[in-house]
């Protein structure tokens, strides 16, 4: 009960967050990080299954293939080929980009989401938004709002909530 709690703290600090006021923002924007952080927890308990029956790299494996296949053809048609004649530099980043960045840390988190309860991982899904909100302070000097504080304050109360329990 305590993990579901902090399931539904972490996602209203999660919403107070990509409702905060701030030069720039709109409702679609707003709708798009909401559906983003909804989707996000939606992959974890989907991914809670497919670990269930699949070993965390072959179920890593398996998404991302999917992921894929399924937004290749928008890509091709919104942008076409991507360009190959790329510097060596640059080859190298889409390299750290696509196996340190994505596949190491999906990986990672599904061994972690295999071995811990979903009550207890759900939680840190959102404090990407979190952490985002707290670049935009330091980095944009965005302004604090007292509904960022208390949201920010709610995700990281409810992955340590988590993180105590036994």
């Amino acid at each position: 009960a305590k993990g579901w709690a902090a399931v539904a703290l972490s996602r209203l600090g999660a919403v107070l967050l990509a409702g905060s006021t701030g030069a720039g923002r709109t409702l679609a924007g707003d709708a798009l990080v909401f559906a983003s952080t909804v989707a996000a927890v939606a992959w974890v308990l989907v991914m809670r299954r497919l670990l269930d029956r699949y070993e965390p790299l072959t179920a890593t494996a398996v998404v991302m293939g999917i992921g894929a296949l399924w937004l290749a053809p928008l890509a091709l048609w919104r942008d076409g080929l991507p360009p190959i004649d790329l510097q060596p530099v640059t080859w190298g980043a889409v390299a750290a980009l696509s196996v340190l960045c994505t596949a190491l840390t999906y990986s990672l988190w599904n061994w972690g989401l295999k071995h811990v309860a979903t009550s207890r991982a759900a939680p840190f899904v959102n404090l990407e938004p979190a952490i985002g909100a707290m670049l935009a302070l330091a980095v944009l000097h965005e302004p604090l709002t007292p509904m960022m504080l208390l949201g920010g304050l709610l995700v990281l109360g409810a992955a340590v909530l988590v993180s105590a329990s036994k």
